[in-house]
């Protein structure tokens, strides 16, 4: 009777190696955040700077989508200034144009902001002819995530390593009046900050749990039959 327990034990170590080399077909889709480690601190606008950013290790899967976030808060004051020959109403406010790119421009593009956002308004009514206005501090804050995701194999690529990627930041900043006159103007003084943070979404492969328990039991048939022949 040994053989017979010999061939039946061959079988079940033949059977679980089958399975131990079969193909794993499963993946899971997963994505991590990363923020800039070098922001952008509140200063006067207009500012450049450089953002880095951690590099998605591909050690940890497939790279398959990236998606940049930029966030900023600003602090602003006006001054309305009426020049015109009769007293003006309406109001103004501070636009900031946030600019965030990589040197290829393969981001947003030339002269395309990542984020565009305003101050609140900044009201005035009869202002006299020759006369001006100041308001008070007015804050602001602005977000915007990508209105899609980067798949490109250029934006793939560069943000694929073990080191950072440097992406450089810049500000733009206006003002914007609207009056019931034609002479009325306004300048402001301006700080802003801005930060940057990119997610990574990529696949890793995974072993199926139908997979797994397939060679668990593989493996304990070839053990009970290996003890079985060594009585």
């Amino acid at each position: 009777m040994k053989p017979i327990i010999s061939y039946v034990g061959a079988g079940a170590l033949l059977v679980s190696g089958l399975f131990l080399t079969a193909p794993v077909q499963a993946q899971t889709t997963t994505s991590e955040t990363f923020s800039t480690t070098t922001p952008q601190p509140t200063a006067n606008t207009d500012w450049t700077t450089t953002f880095s950013l951690p590099q998605f290790d591909p050690s940890q899967g497939t790279l398959n989508e990236v998606i940049i976030t930029v966030d900023s808060t600003m602090n602003t004051q006006l001054t309305v200034q009426n020049n015109g020959p009769s007293p003006d109403s309406g109001h103004a406010f501070t636009e900031i144009e946030f600019f965030v790119d990589d040197s290829g421009l393969n981001l947003n593009g030339a002269g395309n902001p990542a984020l565009t956002y305003n101050s609140p308004n900044f009201n005035f009514d009869n202002l006299a002819s020759g006369d001006s206005v100041t308001s008070g501090i007015l804050s602001g804050h602005g977000t915007s995530v990508g209105s899609s995701p980067y798949t490109s194999p250029t934006v793939l690529s560069e943000f694929t390593g073990t080191g950072t990627i440097s992406l450089n930041g810049s500000t733009e900043t206006t003002t914007v009046t609207a009056t019931s006159g034609a002479n009325t103007s306004a300048n402001q003084s301006t700080t802003a900050d801005g930060n940057v943070s990119v997610t990574y979404d990529y696949t890793v492969p995974t072993p199926e749990p139908t997979t797994l328990g397939l060679i668990a039991l593989g493996g304990g048939v070839a053990c009970f039959f290996r003890r079985r022949q060594s009585r």
